[in-house]
């Protein structure tokens, strides 16, 4: 085109045109949305969106795990008390 590429860039901006990673290589239709967009994500009563995240916790003896004591230190604390393994906490946030 003989113009800059920035030049370019800016024109397309301005036209809207999506980039080339956002359109199928065969059928140029856009694949992928845009981030910026005037359209905004509601939902007509409460409750109908709800995110849920769940988070695993390992449980460290008091005085530390294995790292601190070594493996076989673990394992020996393992017998004696069924305190070690995981806990989870379940999140829920309704947006």
């Amino acid at each position: 085109l003989g113009l800059a590429p920035s030049t370019v860039g800016r024109v397309l901006t301005r036209h809207r045109v999506p980039l080339l990673r956002e359109c199928d290589p065969l059928t140029g239709h856009v694949i992928r949305a845009r981030r910026q967009s005037a359209e905004r994500y509601e939902h007509p009563h409460p409750g109908s969106l709800v995110h849920i995240d769940v988070k695993k916790l390992g449980r460290i003896p008091d005085g530390g795990g294995w790292r601190a004591h070594g493996r076989e230190a673990s394992r020996t604390y393992q017998r004696k008390k069924a305190l070690i393994g995981y806990d989870y906490g379940l999140i829920a946030i309704e947006g």
